[in-house]
This record gives structure tokens, C-alpha cells and sequence, in this order.
């Protein structure tokens, strides 16, 4: 289903476009969210709280951490992704994606996606579970 986005050879299936547009609205939200990630992580290293001398708690460490990591899984998810398009839409042309496919199943970079995808959802919890044990009662 995720590999078919763009392109479809038969007719949608009763739940598929809701699943694409689920999964559409899953990116943007995700894509909103990583500027905040991203700022949260930036300040953390101004601040030098990613050093393991850093004399930061252990939720404020644990909210930074989940923001870099969901980060750096945000960015693996996104080149895999953007890889498995290209190899999907390349499959048609060239030799070496034929070389390539015997080697390299097309499903590994699926199940990779998945593998990353929930990494990030995990990655994100981290994050909101440090900021809000952070908070406390404000």
C-alpha cells in the first residue's frame, strides 16, 4: 500500500484511500514537528547538555534525547523512503536496478521503512514524555 502511493494499477480498494490520506497527514504532522524537534535538539547543544558531563536531570536528558533521536530517525526514514521511490520508479529503466533487485529485495526497504517509522513514533514519546515529566505541575 505504501509502495503505491502515486501510482495505482487498479482501482482503490474500499479502506486504501483512507489509508493514504492517513499516512499523508501522518508526513505533514511529522514534517511540522521536526522543526520543533529540531530546535529543542539545537538548544540542547548550545547549551552543552548532550556532554555526559552535563549536570542536567534525568527527564530535561531524556526530552533531548528523544528530540535528537527522533531527528536522526526522521532523517533515515525520509532517505529511505525517498530511495525506495526512486528504486520503484527506476525498476523500469536501467540494468543496474535489475543487478540491484537480485541482490537487494525491494520489501527489505519496506520492512526498513516500518523499522523506522516506529522508531521515530517511539523517538517522539521519549520526547513528550521527558517534557512532560519536565513541566511537572505548571
Amino acid at each position: 500500500m505504501l509502495m503505491n502511493i502515486g501510482e495505482s494499477e487498479h482501482k482503490d480498494g474500499y479502506w486504501e484511500s483512507a489509508a493514504k490520506s492517513s499516512i499523508i497527514a501522518e508526513l505533514v504532522l511529522l514534517l511540522i514537528s521536526t522543526y520543533y524537534m529540531g530546535r529543542t535538539a539545537d538548544f540542547a547543544a548550545q547549551k552543552g547538555f548532550y556532554l555526559a558531563s552535563s549536570n542536567i536531570g534525568g527527564w530535561p536528558r531524556t526530552m533531548y534525547a528523544g528530540a535528537l533521536f527522533s531527528l536522526i530517525t526522521v532523517f533515515q526514514c525520509t532517505m529511505l523512503l525517498g530511495f525506495t521511490i526512486v528504486w520503484k520508479r527506476a525498476k523500469k529503466d536501467g540494468d543496474i536496478i535489475k543487478w540491484l533487485e537480485k541482490r537487494i529485495p525491494a520489501r527489505y526497504f519496506f520492512f526498513g521503512l516500518l523499522f523506522l517509522a516506529s522508531t521515530s513514533w517511539l523517538a517522539s514519546w521519549f520526547f513528550w514524555v521527558g517534557y512532560v515529566m519536565t513541566a511537572g505541575d505548571l
